[in-house]
């Protein structure tokens, strides 16, 4: 075992990996995640994202391992929305803004950002969706 977490990705450079650590909000009532990420030996585990900003979870890394794509359902809100973060954990910047569900994102080489979502469809029929990101 290298570390405790879920849904491990390593970055482009092979050198990190991202994950998810699970625990209980401050009030003890609902489970949270956040990110964090380690080196691919394991050492150094560092968190990225704070209980207080939401559940993140489904991390991914940008082609040049200097960003995390990921998941967030923010705190008093029922549906997820897509987000970057920079490895130090400043410069969050949201992606998604409908009022549904939108979830596992992956940036490919060519900056394109592909998820799933259940906007504009019946009940449990997902989508795949894309968009450029902007440089």
């Amino acid at each position: 075992m290298i570390g405790e977490g879920s849904f491990p990705k390593v970055s482009p450079d092979g050198k990190n990996i991202t994950f998810v650590k699970y625990d209980l909000d401050k009030s003890k009532s609902r489970e949270t995640g956040t990110l964090w990420i380690m080196s691919i030996e394991g050492d150094s585990p560092r968190q990225i994202t704070d209980v207080n900003l939401g559940y993140a979870t489904n991390p991914n890394w940008s082609p040049d391992s200097k960003n995390l794509i990921f998941q967030l359902t923010k705190k008093n809100k029922t549906d997820a929305d897509i987000y970057v973060i920079d490895v130090n954990g400043e410069n969050l910047r949201q992606y998604t803004v409908n009022k549904s569900n939108d979830f596992a994102p992956y940036w490919s080489i060519d900056d394109y950002i592909y998820f799933s979502s259940d906007r504009g469809a019946k009940a449990s029929k997902y989508q795949i969706w894309r968009f450029k990101m902007k440089k």
